[in-house]
């Protein structure tokens, strides 16, 4: 688990309206966080 975590940067958004089949937005992003929580389960 992330714990404080927020982006600190957004890529360009590319996607394509006129493509005959589904075609989902994608974006490179940055994160930034305090710390990261390793979570056992039982």
């Amino acid at each position: 688990q992330f714990v404080d975590c927020f982006p600190t940067s957004l890529g360009a958004i590319e996607f394509a309206t006129d493509a005959p089949e589904v075609e989902y937005a994608i974006a490179d992003m940055t994160l930034r966080y305090t710390y990261f929580k390793i979570k056992v389960s039982s």
